[in-house]
Order: C-alpha cells, then sequence, then structure tokens
C-alpha cells in the first residue's frame, strides 16, 4: 500500500502588499492554510522564505499558524517550479 500525501502550494508576488497590514497581507496564506487542513493535504511548499513573511514577526506569525495546523512546510529548492513554462 502506498502512503499517499497531499500538498498544495502557496505563493506570493515580491513585495506585495509590502506596507498592508499583516491580515490583509497574509489573507491568501491563510485561507490556504485553512483548506489545506479541511481537505487534509500535509504540506505547504513554498518557493522562497519570504513568501511567508517580509519581516521576522511576519515568519514567526506564519510559521505559529502552521504550527498549530500540523501541516508541513517544504521550501523549494527547484526554481523551476513555479514557472508557467
Amino acid at each position: 500500500m502506498t502512503n499517499r500525501r497531499k500538498a498544495v502550494a502557496y505563493y506570493r508576488e515580491p513585495g506585495a502588499n509590502m506596507d498592508a497590514p499583516y491580515a490583509t497581507k497574509f489573507a491568501g496564506f491563510i485561507r490556504v492554510l485553512v483548506k489545506a487542513k479541511e481537505s487534509g493535504c500535509d504540506m505547504i511548499i513554498i518557493d522562497k522564505p519570504w513568501v511567508i513573511g517580509d519581516t521576522y514577526d511576519e515568519v514567526v506569525e506564519n510559521l505559529s499558524h502552521l504550527a498549530g495546523s500540523n501541516i508541513g512546510l517544504h521550501i523549494n529548492r527547484d526554481q523551476k517550479a513555479f514557472s508557467s513554462n
């Protein structure tokens, strides 16, 4: 029997909403996290660490949300994974 895992990718444009409050800036991340949890997903994949925060506090806040969800985080090493080609 194969142990299948479910993953979802999350992406945020570089510098998107830089001056927005946390709740606005990362509303998409929180939505992805909630939907991933509801669907039984075990991992969120991001391309770069800054995707989950432009500041230390934002990264820690988003990691805290992940820690409470029982969903893992994978930071992709393959730079072509999110390209449109």
